[in-house]
Order: structure tokens, then C-alpha cells, then sequence
């Protein structure tokens, strides 16, 4: 059965563009310019326009294309979803502000020569996993047009529930974050799991990286 469920409604999961409590950006702003200030894809561009999407107010009914919600009209593939995540986020001026409950990676800092960031660099997907054991973990990032490994930064656990990666490609995807920011010479800090989380893609324990 489609899902009725309207962007107006409470909603648990992380399906929205703008987080589970559909986090108001703080001046509503031209789709056309704020794309062009956050430097958006034009593909993701192409499907703001194709939605209607005239501001960022709009942004409001955008969720991630979901297998078992095919009435969710306003919805994109992942690499397109995580692209606008990231756009948000920075509009909003941090992740903190989005009230994200279920973060894939739980980075507090990370902090590379002049900017922030949270782990994966700005590298094609497919260079970060070359190896054998991931092919179907890429295979998978592919389909659902993930290109770009920087976007990940922004992934959730619900994001990853959705397109079907098992416990193993969870951790293979934290262990090669962990080992992307060693090569960026990030420091980073990463906790988890926390207690009384009902979902079951935790995989790290409290641990910490120092380059």
C-alpha cells in the first residue's frame, strides 16, 4: 500500500530534506540563487525545477526516494538527496541545527586546512572502494547516484536502511571514512553507539583518531 504520509506529519526517520522536524532555513531565499550559493549539481537543480520548487520553503516537502512510499511525489535518489542535505546544513550552519537523531557518522570534529569537514574527501566514490569485498557496496552507492564521496558525509542511518546496505557495508563504509580522513589529515572524533537507540546499524564503539 502507498504511503499517506504528509510531510506535515511526525515522522521518526530521516526522510526529509530537511530532517524528521522540518528545520526552517533562516530567510527563505530564490531556489534559483540559493542552488547557485550552495553550489547544488545542476542535475539536483533540474530536480528542484521539475518539482515546482520555486524557495527554499519548498524544500519543506523533499524526501528521499523510498521503495515502499511511491506517493511521496517530491522525492530524489540519495546522491541527489545528500547533495541538498549538505546545502541545508550549511545554510542552516551546522548539523546540530538540523536535529538529526539516527547520523550514520557521528562526527563532532573533523577539521582540514582552512574549512571543516567530516571525514570522506572530495573524490569520485569509486576510488575509495577499488577493493574486491566492495563491489556490491559500491554498486549499490552507484544506483542510487552516489558519485561523489563527499556527500556521504551527510548520510544517516535511515538513508542507508533505505537503500539496502547490510550491517557489514555499514562498517566497511565507516572503516574506509576512518581511513579517508587519515589520508586528509583531518583529526577526528567519533562516538557511538549511544544508549537506548533502537536501531540496529550501530557498528563503532567509542574510539578517536589522531594524525
Amino acid at each position: 500500500m502507498a504511503s499517506t504520509l504528509s510531510p506535515n506529519e511526525d515522522c521518526s526517520s530521516d526522510l526529509y530534506a530537511l530532517g524528521s522536524e522540518h528545520a526552517k532555513l533562516p530567510h527563505t531565499m530564490n531556489i534559483a540563487w540559493w542552488s547557485a550559493l550552495s553550489d547544488l549539481p545542476s542535475t539536483v537543480y533540474s530536480f528542484l525545477k521539475e518539482f515546482g520548487i520555486n524557495d527554499t520553503d519548498g524544500l519543506r516537502s523533499l524526501s528521499l526516494m523510498h521503495p515502499s512510499r511511491p506517493s511521496f511525489t517530491h522525492s530524489v535518489p540519495l546522491g541527489e538527496f545528500l547533495a541538498i542535505r549538505r546545502a541545508v546544513v550549511e545554510s542552516l550552519g551546522g548539523p546540530r541545527q538540523l536535529g538529526l537523531q539516527n547520523p550514520f557518522f557521528t562526527w563532532i570534529s573533523v577539521y582540514g586546512p582552512g574549512r571543516q569537514c567530516h571525514g570522506f574527501l572530495d573524490v569520485p566514490i569509486d576510488r575509495l572502494l577499488f577493493q574486491p569485498r566492495d563491489q556490491m557496496l559500491l554498486k549499490k552507492l552507484l544506483q542510487n547516484n552516489v558519485h561523489d564521496a563527499s556527500v556521504l558525509n551527510f548520510l544517516s542511518c535511515d538513508h542507508a536502511d533505505v537503500i539496502g546496505l547490510t550491517e557489514n557495508e555499514c562498517s566497511r563504509l565507516r572503516e574506509v571514512a576512518e581511513m579517508d580522513a587519515v589520508k586528509g589529515n583531518f583529526t577526528a572524533v567519533l562516538f557511538g553507539p549511544w544508549d537506548g537507540d533502537d536501531h540496529d546499524l550501530w557498528v563503532l564503539g567509542f574510539g578517536e583518531i589522531r594524525v
